[in-house]
């Protein structure tokens, strides 16, 4: 064999080796789910307590009736019906996620496995269609859900007991939303407690919330058979659709 020719299956084989390499320690999106005890002490911060009565088949501490605060979107609309989403409800998802998340937060296995909810409140004068969905890589959770008609939410929780700073925070939200525009700090609404703390933001002209707080939640990976409490650092991206139901 010639130099030219061992030189050349030599490159090929390293490429292959560190190729390999690279896809070996890419860890693969898995579907999990939560696990039906939650801690509910971060409620205060995102404006939903005291917890309303119960109001038909809905949980009353996971959905409200009122537009401007609908509900914690990070949990499923537990008690709501399953529903098949349709062709143009799964092209408005698409199209949300795809201009407001960094691509590699998700894939179209994720998609395609969206869970469809719909529900009634309120005696049936409230009707949503909704949609959600648990998923991990190694570690970190993350959650894609939304009000049809009305807004997109993408959450990341990552295991750990520390907090970000305005700063911090936003970098953390440009990595996940390249859409994301940088805001004065000023604009921030903040919370530090010593059992937790709290940073929102509402960019109205461009329709777009996050939000920044720690949550206590147990999810069962698959293989596993219950799920570890653990603290978590959760962020919030929501994309608004409607004008109506940003806060």
């Amino acid at each position: 064999m010639r130099r030219k020719e061992i030189k050349f299956l030599f490159t090929i084989l390293i490429i292959g080796y560190f190729t390999q390499e690279t896809f070996a320690g890419n860890e693969r999106f898995e579907l999990v789910s939560r696990d039906s005890w939650w801690r509910n002490d971060h409620y205060q911060y995102l404006g939903m307590l005291p917890l309303a009565v119960p109001d038909g088949k809905m949980q009353f501490w996971v959905r409200f009736q009122t537009t401007d605060s609908p509900g914690d979107y990070f949990m499923e609309p537990a008690g709501a019906d399953s529903m098949t989403l349709k062709q143009d409800e799964t092209s408005e998802i698409g199209k949300l996620i795809n201009e407001t998340i960094e691509p590699a937060l998700y894939d179209n296995y994720i998609l395609e496995n969206l869970l469809g909810y719909e529900y009634d409140i309120s005696d049936g004068k409230v009707h949503r269609r909704e949609y959600h969905i648990y998923y991990a890589r190694g570690d970190t959770i993350y959650v894609i859900s939304g009000w049809l008609g009305k807004f997109l939410s993408f959450y990341r929780a990552i295991p750990g007991d520390f907090r970000h700073s305005v700063e911090d925070f936003q970098e953390e939200v440009k990595k996940l939303s390249p859409a994301y525009a940088i805001a004065d700090k000023g604009f921030f609404k903040k919370i530090e407690e010593e059992r937790n703390y709290f940073l929102e933001y509402v960019d109205k002209e461009n329709m777009t919330r996050v939000r920044n707080y720690q949550i206590f939640g147990n999810f069962t990976f698959p293989g596993q058979v219950g799920g570890e409490e653990k603290r978590y650092n959760l962020i919030e991206i929501t994309r608004f659709i409607d004008k109506e139901v940003i806060p």
